[in-house]
């Protein structure tokens, strides 16, 4: 195949990429026998009318992806040991008394950050 094409004999082009997909759509098509009605436009498929509205049901949880509360006061707790950058323990215990009775009446976030930014922040030192 790789030699000189002899006189009076012809040898088809290779096909392209595009030609062999085109082919193997039709070879699909005619597989499939769609009705052309299915081809011509959305009217000949279009939903009936009378179709009832899908059913709704809200959340139950106004904060179902934790976005403004804490899921617990050790998550909390991590949260601002990460804010800190460092351990809790290094806290007095008069501190740690007030930011466990603030978990215990409140986790959302904001009020959390509040506390932390006004009230531990600028007793570690370096902030």
């Amino acid at each position: 195949m790789g030699g000189p094409i002899p006189l009076g004999r012809y040898r088809r082009f290779k096909k392209t990429a595009y030609e062999k997909r085109a082919e193997r759509i039709e070879a699909l098509a005619a597989k499939l026998n769609l009705p052309r009605a299915a081809l011509d436009g959305h009217h000949a498929l279009a939903l009936p009318i009378d179709t009832p509205p899908p059913p709704v049901q809200p959340f139950n949880d106004p904060d179902p992806f934790q976005e403004l509360t804490y899921p617990s006061a050790l998550k909390a707790k991590q949260a601002i040991t990460s804010e800190l950058l460092m351990p809790l323990a290094e806290l007095s215990p008069e501190q740690l008394e007030a930011l466990d009775a603030l978990l215990a009446q409140t986790l959302r976030k904001s009020d959390v950050a509040d506390y932390v930014r006004l009230h531990l922040k600028p007793l570690v030192r370096g902030f």
